[in-house]
C-alpha cells in the first residue's frame, strides 16, 4: 500500500517540492496519509507551520524586511 495517485501527483508538482522534502524527513506522515489519504490537507498545514509558510509568517517577515529598509534609509539620512 502507498499513497494515493493524487497526493503523489500533487507531492511532485513543482510548486510543492517542499512538502515532499518535508515528508520525506517526517516519515511518520507518510504512514498516515497511505492509511488515510483525507489527512493529506492536514500534512499540508502541518508543514507551512514548520517550514513558516503560512500567512502569518510571510507578513511577520515582510514586516522584518520592511523595518530593515526602514533603519536603512534612516541611517542613509544621518548620514548627510
Amino acid at each position: 500500500m502507498g499513497l494515493a495517485n493524487e497526493i503523489k501527483e500533487d507531492l511532485y508538482d513543482i510548486k510543492n517540492l517542499i512538502f515532499l522534502e518535508y515528508l520525506r524527513y517526517n516519515p511518520i506522515w507518510y504512514r498516515k496519509l497511505s492509511d488515510s489519504p483525507e489527512e493529506y490537507n492536514n500534512f499540508k498545514n502541518e508543514a507551512k507551520r514548520f517550514l513558516k509558510l503560512t500567512t502569518y509568517d510571510k507578513i511577520n517577515s515582510l514586516k522584518s524586511q520592511l523595518n530593515m529598509v526602514n533603519l536603512f534609509t534612516e541611517y542613509l539620512k544621518s548620514e548627510e
